[in-house]
């Protein structure tokens, strides 16, 4: 379909590269032959009338919500069938009066938001104030939202998208609807299981609240779902990962998540999650009520501003707001000193702080390198690397960089530290089978053959291999949620303590035999069956098991 010519009401549309896929279909970048203007397009193939309907009530329901600041803009949409386009003001007709037309093909044109999603930005995010505008943005969208009587079910990081001008639009209304339950004791089994069944087909694992796992609590569905899923989503912002790892049924109902030691006790965005995270749904924050606190908590932050790039917003300062270190690095500065004075504002000026940041000052008057003093470079060096061992700061050096270049750009390193270092290092493409980058969405691609001794032992090596996180991360970003991808590549990011044999594709021919091979891989990898490993492990058992239960959903809901 690249390169072809598709309309959508009266657009003329050419279809340039795909964005995403999954289970749903297909979302394509297009370009506007006569305005040349960028839209996303969504592409549903359905064969059955519950599909249909599904389909018809996202076209509904985006229609009913525009236009909104931090929703995604809907442009317009289109439906085919056997017979070419059917006008959307004739829809129902034209399905009752031929009933030949049972399959449809359904395009959804929106906006094209090109500064990516929340998981393009770096977790956890270091500033209060990003945060603070990420959700405050999406609060006000759910306020929105929930002024038409509508809920989301699926507000998650994959679904808050950045636009041109870096702010927040909510997307993906596919599970949107305007159901709402009081579950009763008078409810019959049949009742509860068909309720838990939509609601879990509707909504993703880790974002899930008690009301819908467990309908015998007897709370009431209806849009604090939205509220506990925003809560989720303020926990991973904070911490770099999710409240409820395992999604867990049991930890979720009785609100089990944990805060970490460190943290202080009137943290604010700790103070949004216990808001938001309570079992009962009725005890949960209003989103009315969360917007109001944090306008009068967060006054001296401009929290309708952009987010990426992040700007802080100083209303005492005449001038443009100053980057700060971070910020440079998602979006670099044009100014190189950008970094060194978030720096100096961020972290009290030692004296040995202060000689340092003379010296830096001095090797950037320098014209060339060469009138840099070689002995001063290397006592600054060694200057930062008695900081970097203290947690204060971190020095970041190209590989052909000049000295006092590499020396400049100074980042201020937080107290909440990433999980572990990812350290990235070339591919050997030594003996890579030509086909190999074609077949890898498949489970088939060079990442997924077994580790030889060598790259065995270098992974091994703390410090200087390839960090097992990353390499999980590439693994679920190569495989985009296919389940039978990530099954059949299942052993290149397990370690011996697994025990788990490679699964070929033979193996995962049919449903049922996916079913089987996905239980296995839950049983193999759930965090229970770990808990005599080191955190590492745990760790990775974690992100696994999270990574095959989401994958498993979406492959339930197709």
């Amino acid at each position: 379909m690249i390169d072809s010519t598709v309309q959508v009401d009266n657009k003329k549309l050419t279809i340039e590269t795909i964005i995403a896929e999954g289970g749903f279909g297909y979302v394509y970048k297009v370009r506007d032959l006569e305005s040349n203007t960028i839209y996303a397009l969504k592409k549903i193939n359905s064969s059955d009338k519950e599909t249909q309907s599904e389909i018809e009530n996202e076209i509904d329901i985006l229609k009913c919500l525009q236009k909104h600041p931090h929703i995604m803009e809907f442009i317009g949409s289109s439906k085919s069938g056997r017979n070419g386009i059917i006008h959307e003001d004739n829809n129902n007709a034209s399905a009752n009066s031929n009933r030949s037309l049972h399959s449809f093909t359904y395009l959804i044109l929106c906006e094209y938001c090109d500064r990516g999603t929340l998981t393009d930005l770096e977790l956890p995010i270091q500033e209060l104030e990003r945060s603070c505008r990420i959700i405050y943005q999406i609060a006000l969208a759910l306020e929105h939202i929930h002024s038409f009587g509508i809920i989301h079910r699926d507000i998650k990081a994959e679904n808050i998208l950045f636009d041109s001008k870096g702010f927040v639009k909510l997307c993906d209304f596919g599970s949107a609807t305007r159901e709402k339950y009081e579950p009763t004791i008078r409810w019959t089994p049949l009742e509860r299981s068909t309720v838990e069944e939509e609601m879990q087909r509707h909504t993703t694992p880790l974002y899930r609240p008690p009301e819908i796992l467990e309908t015998y609590l007897h709370y009431p569905i209806n849009c604090a779902i939205d509220v506990w899923a925003l809560g989720c989503l303020t926990y991973f912002m904070r911490f770099g990962q999710h409240a409820f790892p395992d999604s867990g049924k049991l930890s979720i109902v009785n609100c089990c998540y944990t805060i970490p030691k460190d943290v202080p006790a009137d943290d604010p965005l700790v103070r949004i999650i216990r808001q938001c995270l309570k079992a009962d749904p009725t005890e949960r924050i209003s989103v009315q009520a969360l917007i109001n606190s944090m306008e009068v908590e967060f006054s001296d932050m401009d929290l309708k501003n952009t987010i990426v790039p992040f700007i802080p917003y100083q209303p005492s300062s005449t001038g443009p707001a100053t980057a700060t270190a971070a910020s440079t690095i998602a979006m670099p500065a044009p100014a190189s000193t950008a970094a060194t004075t978030a720096a100096t504002n961020e972290i009290p000026e030692t004296n040995e702080i202060r000689e340092t940041r003379e010296t830096f000052e001095n090797l950037k008057t320098c014209d060339t390198p060469k009138k840099c003093e070689a002995p001063k470079i290397c006592e600054t060096l060694d200057t930062l690397r008695t900081l970097e061992s203290n947690d204060l700061h971190e020095i970041h050096q190209g590989a052909h960089e000049p000295p006092h270049e590499c020396l400049i750009d100074l980042e201020v390193e937080s107290s909440q530290k990433p999980l572990s270092p990812t350290l990235n290092h070339p591919r050997n493409t030594l003996g890579a089978h030509p086909f190999d980058d074609l077949l890898e969405p498949f489970g088939t691609s060079k990442d997924n053959r077994p580790l030889t001794s060598n790259q065995r032992q270098l992974n091994n090596d703390d410090g200087f291999g390839i960090d097992p996180r990353s390499r999980i991360n590439d693994w679920k970003v190569s495989r985009r949620g296919n389940i039978r991808a990530l099954l059949s590549s299942l052993h290149s990011v397990l370690t011996e303590e697994f025990r788990w044999k490679p699964i070929g594709m033979h193996q995962l021919v049919t449903d049922a035999d996916v079913k089987k091979i996905y239980r296995l891989a839950c049983l193999a990898v759930h965090p229970d069956k770990v808990t005599n490993c080191d955190d590492d492990t745990k760790e990775m058992a974690k992100m696994i098991f999270t990574e095959l239960n989401e994958a498993w959903s979406k492959f339930e809901g197709r």
